[in-house]
């Protein structure tokens, strides 16, 4: 999130997703969007991506820790 100020010194949501998006690999981008974005189930995700909803599961829980440990860190500094 570093970087992402606006002129008011705080990002919106959007630009904070887009910040962290970039941190993420591909298939991470892709679950992130689909479940929250196009809010697909963990079900509908798996299929349209072809991965095990197990995979997908703990993809968005990589991705929730992921995001948990920047949040943390913006704290502290």
């Amino acid at each position: 999130m570093d970087g992402v100020l606006t002129q008011r010194g705080v990002a919106t949501p959007t630009q904070i997703l887009r910040s962290l998006a970039a941190e993420f690999s591909r298939t991470e981008r892709l679950v992130l969007m689909l479940s929250y974005t196009e809010e697909l189930t963990v079900k509908e995700v798996a299929a349209v991506l072809e991965l095990a909803q197990s995979e997908v599961e703990s993809t968005l829980a990589r991705i929730r820790r992921h995001v948990r440990a920047r949040i943390k860190k913006s704290k502290r500094s």
